[in-house]
């Protein structure tokens, strides 16, 4: 209902006027992606791996570079783009193309969501707090909004660059 819900109600609004862009069909796309990859990405996977480091130590240097096989010599950072990139292109079936309309879809879509949380915040003090002043109202609805507008839209934990688009379209074939 969190996501669905907007979803439908933007599609009313849209019905009405504005562009015919489904948000209902497009997070259904997304709630199938994350069903499908729920398996994969909520286990925590164990591999032993103690014959490989015995292994890497007895091999030729000539075969090490043949065979580089060793993982802290892996760029997570890039190894972690080009999955996404992969995930993107392969199971939802995006287009690079289309990345920068895909950008402003999703300026829209956070907009949307803003206008929502701020309706459902005003009709809620406006419900619960019937008996106190406008100023309370006011102050405690934005209040509210503001602090679910910075909870829903800023990332609190560590961030790290990933490359470019531009970086990865030179290292792929496309």
């Amino acid at each position: 209902m969190k996501h669905m819900g907007p979803a439908y109600l933007i599609d009313l609004l849209n019905a009405f006027w504005g562009p015919k862009i489904r948000f209902t069909r497009i997070y259904q796309k997304v709630l199938r992606l994350v069903e499908t990859l729920h398996y994969f990405t909520t286990r925590g996977w164990d591999f032993d791996s103690k014959g490989l480091i015995e292994l890497w130590e007895t091999t030729s240097e000539e075969d090490k570079k043949i065979f580089n096989f060793d993982v802290r010599q892996l760029d997570w950072n890039s190894y972690l783009f080009d999955y996404l990139m992969g995930v993107k292109r392969y199971v939802v079936k995006d287009r690079l193309e289309e990345l920068p309309k895909a950008r402003r879809n999703l300026s829209w879509l956070k907009l949307y969501a803003a206008i929502f949380n701020a309706v459902i915040w005003w009709i809620s003090v406006h419900i619960f707090a019937r008996q106190r002043s406008r100023r309370y109202r006011w102050f405690n609805g934005s209040i509210g909004f503001l602090l679910t507008y910075i909870w829903s839209n800023y990332n609190f934990r560590p961030q790290f660059r990933l490359k470019s688009l531009e970086e990865y379209k030179q290292r792929t074939c496309f």
